[in-house]
């Protein structure tokens, strides 16, 4: 049950936590605390009347975090082989199930932005390695896997509001402005089946936030980030969302990921314009074209919420950046369904849903958008992964 709410697309080689992680399971120990770290994190949300539930989740999570200490200073078996490049692999597929776990609980303190940094480190080794003809191919399929979660987290935390930990962003790197190396694995599409067009502006993206945010900090403006802003406004509006798709027999159809482009184009669309607009709260005109993109995207967003896809289990982020620039009732009411709508939903679709049902209820003229799902989460001590 648990593996299956984790994927987030097809791929060739079905669901990946399922046919590569299991099976190391067996073999490994630190592999298995992990999937039952993650599988009891996810029955404790489920059944908080069980303390015995969250007494297991917490007892596999410290004998991981153990592990994971051991295995930086090489004091363990690695089930990959000795050297360095399946030392590298096996710290960061230990990495990587941390964040997982961490989007699966719930967690509210930032510990996933913590997971991702560390992360990043072997992510570029091996990325690097990759080109090299001694590299292993043996592993390749981890690799891969590996690749797209950290790829899925990293892109999508870059440009999420980080609450308590808004003074650490997550940096990209280049080999990110492309999804295309994804495409030679069998696992490609299991957690980014669309839109890859889409995901590789996100870089750029990313990149002008940050730099806004410290135009602010210095209490300055640029004539030239706003130029960018705008720039990128129009390419996100100029995309065709019917033509930003993965092709293959076991990519998702091509409506269902043009919806969920759709989705996302217009929640980055609001991060952007949240951004660049800290009265975005009292703009008559900017509201009203908000609520106009809202009222064109809702259909969409019902129409993935409702189907059986996959792609449904992407929509946390761009809906609670949706949600976030809700104030007619009717759309309140519709995100309102939406984010609660699953009783088996993991910790961090509850998280989500608490953050906001706060902005909603906050009095402050101010919380309203992305930038005031920031503030509010900064005044209730909140950080964690939408994604």
């Amino acid at each position: 049950m648990t593996a299956e709410l984790l994927a987030r697309g097809s791929s060739a080689d079905g669901n990946p936590f399922i046919t590569y992680v299991l099976p190391l399971a067996v073999s490994d120990g630190l592999v298995m605390d992990s999937v039952l770290a993650i599988g009891g994190a996810h029955m404790a949300v489920l059944e908080p009347d069980r303390p015995q539930l969250e007494v297991m989740k917490r007892r596999h999570y410290a004998r991981l975090l153990e592990g994971l200490q051991k295995a930086l200073f090489a004091d363990t078996a690695c089930p990959f082989g000795e050297s360095d490049h399946d030392k590298k692999l096996y710290i960061l597929l230990l990495l990587i199930l941390l964040c997982v776990f961490e989007g699966v609980q719930g967690d509210h303190s930032g510990a996933v932005y913590h997971h991702i940094r560390a992360s990043r480190h072997y992510v570029m080794d091996l990325v690097a390695e990759t080109y090299k003809p001694s590299s292993s191919k043996s592993t390749g399929h981890i690799l891969g896997f590996l690749l797209e979660i950290y790829a899925m987290f990293a892109l999508k935390l870059s440009v999420t509001p980080r609450g308590l930990q808004e003074d650490n962003p997550v940096m990209l790197d280049p080999f990110l402005g492309s999804l295309e190396f994804l495409s030679q694995y069998r696992s490609r599409g299991f957690m980014l089946g669309f839109g890859h067009g889409l995901f590789a502006m996100i870089p750029e993206i990313s990149s002008l936030l940050e730099k806004r945010r410290i135009e602010e900090l210095r209490k300055s403006k640029s004539d030239d980030l706003f130029e960018s802003y705008k720039s990128l406004l129009e390419k996100l509006d100029s995309l065709d969302p019917s033509s930003d798709f993965l092709e293959g027999e076991d990519a998702c159809p091509h409506y269902q990921q043009s919806s969920a482009v759709a989705i996302y184009r217009t929640a980055l669309v609001l991060i952007l314009h949240s951004t660049f607009h800290e009265d975005l709260y009292k703009n008559a005109d900017l509201i009203a074209e908000v609520e106009l993109r809202i009222d064109k995207i809702l259909p969409l967003c019902w129409a993935v919420y409702a189907s059986k896809s996959p792609l449904r289990r992407m929509m946390l982020w761009p809906g609670s950046i949706l949600a976030s620039c809700c104030r007619k009732p009717e759309h309140v009411h519709a995100f309102r369904l939406g984010l609660n709508s699953n009783p088996r939903s993991p910790g961090g679709v509850r998280q989500a849903a608490k953050a906001v049902e706060i902005l909603w209820k906050d009095d402050d003229p101010r919380a309203y958008g992305p930038r005031g799902l920031n503030m509010v989460m900064k005044k209730h001590g909140l950080s964690f992964s939408m994604c």
